[in-house]
Formats: C-alpha cells, structure tokens, sequence
C-alpha cells in the first residue's frame, strides 16, 4: 500500500525523493521473495505429479500469487496472450479476489473498509510487477508485451469493462454481464490482439520452464525500467 501512495504523491517532484520512498516501502523485497518462492516450487514440480501450496498462516491472497506465477513460469499457454487472460481470470477474478474492497472500484467503501484493507490492496499490483520482472529477463517465451499489462492495470478503474467490478464473481454476473463487456472479450478481439503481441517472442523456445533472477536490488530495477523505457 505504500507503493501505491508513493506513485500519487504529488508532492515528491525529484527522482531522489522517489528512489529513497521507494526503498523504504521493501516493495522489491516483496517481490524477490515471491520470485525466489516461485522457482522452488517450480523446480520441485515433476511431469504428471501434482505439488500442494499449504498457506503459511498469513494472507491468504498471497496465495493467488504463488499459484499464478507458478503456473506462467512452468507452463508456456500461460505466457500466451489467451492463456494469460484465462490465467487471471480463473486465479483471481473467478476466484473471487476482493477488487472493490481492496482497491475502490467504481463504488465508494467505508474509512473501515479502508483501514482493514491497506496492506492488501497492492497484492494484484505485486503480482503484475513480478510478471513484468520475469517477463523482461524472459522476453522471448512471452507471446504479449508489457503494454498488455499496463492496459490491464488501467482497467481496474476503468468501468467500461465489468470484469474487474465488485468483490465476488458471482456479484460481477448478476449486476454486469448484460451491462458490460469482459475485459477478456475486449483484449482477443482481432482488431486489438495484434497491440498486445511481442515481436520477440520465439514459441519453439518458450517450451521449458522459466524463471527470474531473483535480484531485486534498486539499481537493478532502475537498469531495467531504463532499458524498457528506451529500447
């Protein structure tokens, strides 16, 4: 929750300020711990066996990370621009993660709501984050592009698209479905999925497991930001 506040803080107009706010909220220490975990559970997965993630007494929605990124590092289709759209959908949304409790929405919540919220309130952002980190290391197994990932960000505050509104799936069909579209439906359209689709993406090299390195440290991440941001 920290990090959200930092990126809307308009008073810290120089990059110091930024840098130095951005390292106290531990947002890449977070990170690295949920990339680090990911590659051991990946690596204990065999072909045809199943492996069980037994929650540690914590948050609960920590899980929705562990699960999704286990799934996109072990298996190609989800690196897919449809396999991404089904992954999210079937994790987090299908799943019933709390979109408008944790992040607003379209509805306002109480100051309570609010309080007891805060420090989850970043975990689908954490997620989005961890996917972009593995997919700029990665860049060739991921058939989309981190555009994709912004327009999905956008879309959390963006009604035109019912998928994101309300806390469970069966809340969003009953008030939206005649009244929105998915936002899944908007991103496979023909005329859209060509925006998402990474010119380095090689599908033959895509096939094994993949992971990030797990360094998280400021300057690395500034190396990265620099070279997507440019190149």
């Amino acid at each position: 929750m920290a990090c959200l506040k930092l990126c809307t803080d308009d008073r810290i107009v120089q990059t110091s300020d930024i840098l130095e706010k951005l390292k106290g909220t531990k947002w890449l220490d977070y990170c690295a711990q949920f990339l680090t975990k990911t590659r051991k559970l990946v690596e204990a997965l065999e072909p045809n066996r199943a492996i069980l993630i037994q929650n540690s007494g914590q948050l609960f929605e920590y899980d929705h990370i562990f699960i999704s990124l286990v799934q996109l590092s072990y298996d190609p289709y989800y690196r897919t621009i449809e396999g991404f759209c089904k992954l999210i959908d079937k994790e987090w949304v299908q799943f019933s993660y709390r979109y408008r409790s944790y992040l607003g929405g379209y509805n306002s919540i109480t100051e309570k709501e609010k309080k007891f919220n805060s420090n989850i309130a970043s975990i689908f952002f954490m997620f989005i984050y961890c996917v972009w980190e593995t997919l700029q290391q990665n860049n060739y197994a991921f058939e989309f592009n981190e555009e994709l990932l912004i327009f999905i960000l956008d879309s959390l505050y963006d009604t035109r698209f019912g998928t994101f509104l309300e806390d469970t799936h069966e809340e969003r069909i009953m008030k939206f479905q005649q009244r929105s579209i998915s936002l899944w439906s908007y991103v496979l359209a023909g005329k859209n999925i060509e925006r998402w689709k990474s010119s380095l993406y090689v599908e033959e090299s895509s096939l094994s497991p993949i992971f990030s390195n797990n360094c998280m440290c400021l300057s690395c991440f500034l190396s990265e930001l620099e070279e997507s941001l440019y190149h």
